[in-house]
């Protein structure tokens, strides 16, 4: 719990996504009466290779909900049994740009899909490296110095 608190801390400002889809599917047999299920798939934007441990927030202001889940290895992740309402997705990675999507309508025996790809966080970031050359004299013929006992003894210690 404290490393899945962490994580979801150190995410909040590295990611960025991209919606792909949000559609409506058949109803999901593990639903009650009054609630449906939220399901996606969360790929890379740049090399269309899923994200695992995404974390996932589902949350609600009416009713007041709000459920975490990690994306698996293959980057799917699912709340099932949820609450019919309207809903915003959260998704937090390392090394990923955060991303949300607000007014995901949710019905009651339904199943609604959302997927998403994540933009990597370096993507159109430029590195600027500054420094100097090492100054080469290239008119010397001076190789180096002979370190002999002699030199050795007049070396000042402090």
């Amino acid at each position: 719990m404290k490393r899945l608190v962490a994580v979801s801390l150190c995410l909040t400002t590295s990611m960025w996504a991209s919606p792909v889809s949000a559609q409506s599917l058949e109803p999901s047999v593990d639903e009650s009466p009054t609630t449906g299920t939220v399901i996606g798939t969360i790929v890379d934007m740049g090399n269309r290779q899923p994200v695992p441990d995404v974390v996932v927030t589902l949350s609600s202001e009416a009713p007041h909900t709000e459920a975490l889940t990690t994306s698996d290895a293959r980057g799917d992740f699912r709340f099932p049994q949820t609450p019919a309402g309207t809903y915003t997705l959260r998704f937090e990675r390392e090394h990923y740009k955060p991303y949300a999507r607000s007014d995901i309508s949710l019905r009651a025996h339904r199943t609604v899909r959302v997927d998403v790809h994540l933009i990597p966080e370096h993507v159109g970031t430029v590195v600027l490296l500054i420094g100097v050359p090492p100054v080469v004299d290239v008119g010397s013929t001076t190789q180096g110095i002979k370190v002999d006992t002699e030199f050795m003894r007049r070396i000042p210690l402090r």
